[in-house]
């Protein structure tokens, strides 16, 4: 099964669950949770559960050769229809032209009774080589990408659909807060959220709200929505919440605010001014696009500019470069006043 550049995981997903396995993939990149995927569903799927002992080989860049590698690919499976080497860790086996070249000799000739795997996290190939082109003639290079920011809530979302329960896109929002952008621990605090709720249809954000540990009302989207809108009650609650709560540090918030008044800022220049159209124009999820509209009947430009210059001088003085006169615990209750007024 040959591969074209940019292949998705979700073709590959699609062949290996159908039962078709390539010779060789070379997994790289970014994003850890995709490369995982793929090699723990190789791992568990390739062969039957009796014939692994046998067939199957876990083996670590720093800790073997490519010929090593090579000489478990070349034999023959054991009462099994095929063998499976997965080499984890793999950069240090590509660093020479020596070791690429063993690999090359086993290409132009791969074993058709063998699933060849190397995994490189974090890692990348140079698509210009001679031992790329080679991978992608013979088998499956597949680079796994960082998620946009903006798409995983619909990451989170499909996710938890494909396992049967349902996710409002608020509850997806409080999710990636709650973890960031780490797919893998996304995945795995889901997992939990979805047999907590197994007789459920649905997560809700009062279910994370108990497991996951963050309020559904004073959390940073709410946050901005208030500065959005400018709800003076509620954005003040809100800052008197964070100003004494550990998991929201005045760094945290000033990142999570730039990023908005400066698409705010570029909102006063997109062609069609709608939630659909500040997504596609700014590249952000439906929520932030909402808040994005609302903040456009409130705020002029000037003033955008102003914020972001606070913003900016408030996130220094909270590191010790800068002093704005108000003490740590004074800097966001002086930040919201000045977007509200």
């Amino acid at each position: 099964m040959a591969a074209a550049k940019g292949i998705s995981y979700s073709s590959i997903m699609q062949d290996l669950k159908s039962g078709q396995y390539a010779p060789v993939y070379y997994l790289y990149g970014d994003e850890p949770y995709y490369i995982d995927r793929i090699t723990d569903f190789i791992e568990n799927n390739a062969l039957e559960e009796e014939s692994r002992d046998f067939n199957q080989v876990v083996l670590y860049g720093l800790d073997t050769t490519m010929m090593q590698v090579i000489d478990n690919a070349r034999a023959y499976p054991m009462m099994a229809q095929r063998r499976v080497v997965i080499v984890k860790e793999s950069a240090p086996l590509f660093r020479t032209e020596s070791m690429t070249g063993i690999l090359e000799n086993y290409l132009q000739n791969p074993s058709e009774q063998t699933v060849l795997v190397f995994t490189n996290k974090h890692g990348k190939i140079d698509r210009r080589t001679r031992i790329s082109a080679m991978l992608e003639k013979t088998g499956v290079v597949f680079e796994s990408a960082p998620v946009k920011e903006e798409k995983i809530p619909d990451f989170v979302k499909e996710y938890v659909n494909a396992q049967g329960k349902d996710i409002d896109n608020k509850s997806c929002s409080l999710m990636v807060e709650a973890i960031g952008a780490d797919l893998c621990r996304i995945t795995n605090e889901l997992d939990k959220l979805i047999i907590v709720c197994k007789d459920d249809p649905a997560i809700t954000p009062q279910i994370i709200e108990e497991h996951i540990g963050i309020s559904k009302d004073f959390n940073i989207w709410e946050f901005r929505k208030a500065l959005a809108e400018k709800d003076v009650l509620k954005a003040n609650r809100i800052a008197v919440y964070f100003d004494g709560n550990k998991d929201y540090p005045i760094q945290k918030i000033t990142s999570m605010l730039f990023p908005f008044f400066q698409n705010l800022l570029i909102s006063y220049w997109a062609p069609q001014k709608t939630d659909r159209g500040l997504m596609s124009f700014l590249k952000v999820n439906y929520y932030e696009a909402v808040d994005c509209l609302s903040a456009l009947k409130r705020f002029t430009a000037s003033k955008v500019i102003a914020i972001i210059s606070k913003i900016r001088q408030t996130d220094a003085a909270s590191k010790g470069f800068e002093t704005t006169g108000a003490g740590a615990n004074g800097l966001l209750t002086e930040l919201v006043y000045f977007i509200l007024n």
